[in-house]
This record gives C-alpha cells, structure tokens and sequence, in this order.
C-alpha cells in the first residue's frame, strides 16, 4: 500500500511554496503599473529542505554513537557465573550456560533465569 509520510509533506509544502512564488513573480513581471506587490517564498523551501537535511545528520550521528555505547555495554558482560549443580558450586562460562539454567544472586537477589 502507498501511505504518505513525512517527506511526502515535506515534498508538498515546499513544491507548493516554489510553484506559488513563481505565479506570483511572473505576475509583477507581467502586469502593467501599478504592479500588485505579492509576497514570494523562495526561500522558504530551502531553509524547510535544509532543517531536514541536519535533522536527519544529527539523527545518523546519535545512531551511531548509540551503537557505540552498546558495544561498549555488551564488552563489560561477565565472563564466569557461579553455577549450582547437586549443591555444589562451579565455575562455568558464560557461554557454556543455557538460559534454563538457575544463577545464584547475590546480595539478596532472588534467583531468576538467564
């Protein structure tokens, strides 16, 4: 399905403003004295397009330094747990573990899956 968003509008506005200047230029150009004074939005278009254009950089560079932060997050996960089996502690990798698997908490945790 074809829905309109917000380039759409984007599109409209600024094509409207464009082709509403141009009527209004050729009609001062065109009418004998005393000319109507029509107000022109040139200008309008361009500063609308050139908003858009650093909204959507500044968009580009939070993604990325979001990215960034969650490689770094994801490189302070330990990389042992205690694993309880028959009531005997063990040392095991992350890795090694599968989510059914219990953790013991610490510092008052209840125990949860992981």
């Amino acid at each position: 399905t074809c829905s309109a968003t917000m380039d759409t509008l984007i599109a409209v506005g600024t094509s409207a403003a464009y082709v509403y200047s141009l009527v209004a230029v050729f009609i001062m150009a065109f009418t004998p004295p005393p000319a109507p004074y029509m107000m022109t939005f040139f200008e309008t278009g361009v500063f609308i397009i050139f908003f858009v254009f650093v909204g959507r950089l500044l968009e580009k560079i939070a993604q990325g330094k979001t990215s960034d932060a969650i490689v770094a997050l994801m490189s302070l996960q330990a990389p042992h747990a205690e694993l309880l089996v028959a009531h005997a502690d063990d040392l095991a990798l992350l890795d090694t573990l599968h989510r059914v698997q219990r953790r013991r908490g610490g510092g008052g945790d209840d125990d949860e899956d992981d």
